[in-house]
């Protein structure tokens, strides 16, 4: 389906990916599934680790916005794609936040404008825990 939107629009399906990678690779990530991520990867030519560490801000604001449980489903699925690619090192989550943390409170902040009032007020719940893994104690904030 995707070749067919792109040959109607006249676009080579990498370049539809990529520029419309802000707002689908969230979804994708925090869904979990590895299949689509692999595909995509593969669609243009990066790997899985690559794709979320160039949108990782975007990414992680969106699985801060998830239940708590699917939170630790897609930081666990982005912990093995990111182990995956180390091989030497692991990865923990206070590393994946700390390499992006202005950017992904930017994108929290952004949220808290969203014109939905559900979404605004599930990161204005969510903000102070994503500092939660940076040890961040309360007296410091």
């Amino acid at each position: 389906m995707l070749a067919e939107a792109c040959k109607f629009l006249s676009i080579a399906p990498a370049d539809f990916i990529t520029v419309t990678a802000p707002r689908t690779f969230p979804q994708l990530f925090s869904s979990c599934d590895s299949k689509a991520v692999d595909v995509v990867a593969r669609q243009v030519g990066h790997k899985a680790s690559t794709l979320f560490l160039q949108h990782s801000p975007e990414i992680m604001a969106r699985i801060f916005m998830l239940s708590e449980q699917e939170e630790a489903k897609a930081i666990s699925f982005v912990s093995k794609i990111l182990a995956d690619a180390s091989q030497s090192e692991t990865i923990d989550l206070q590393t994946i936040v700390r390499l992006s943390l202005m950017k992904l409170l930017g994108e929290l902040v952004i949220f808290m404008g969203d014109e939905n009032p559900g979404t605004a007020k599930a990161v204005s719940l969510v903000f102070p825990l994503s500092l939660k893994p940076l040890n961040i104690r309360e007296a410091d904030r």
